[in-house]
């Protein structure tokens, strides 16, 4: 997904609004645009995979404590979602352009899958859950 997010701060770098936010026939037919796109579309497919495979380890949870595990998976997703919104405004809010931001973005998830395969315990759960 880092990889996704870095190809969509390339591209949005590229981008040139001659005629302004509004005009968006100034660059809709542009080669970047497409590029964006694209990688947006593989960012939300790979976030879907992802996705899908968390719920798929979390229904093989014991059934005693499978509702609650789901539930605290959704607090997290959702409490996660407010602080990137939030993290978002305050980035745009000290004038950083498009690009800029998805490549803060892009350092982010990539120190974050760097420091999910590192956690010691996270392979030993994992397998324990899939038993």
């Amino acid at each position: 997904m880092a990889l996704f997010i870095a190809d969509a701060a390339f591209a949005a770098a590229r981008w040139t609004h001659a005629g302004g936010a509004g005009a968006i026939d100034a660059w809709l037919p542009g080669f970047a645009f497409w590029h964006f796109l694209a990688g947006l579309f593989c960012l939300a497919a790979a976030g879907g995979v992802v996705s899908v495979l968390l719920y798929g380890v979390l229904q093989r949870t014991p059934g005693a404590i499978r509702a609650r595990m789901l539930a605290a998976n959704n607090v997290v997703n959702a409490a996660f979602m407010v602080a990137a919104a939030l993290a978002l405004m305050g980035l745009h809010g000290l004038g950083l352009a498009s690009s800029a931001i998805f490549a803060v973005l892009a350092v982010l998830a990539l120190a974050v899958a760097l420091a999910a395969f590192r956690a010691p315990f996270a392979a030993p759960r994992a397998a324990a859950i899939m038993r």
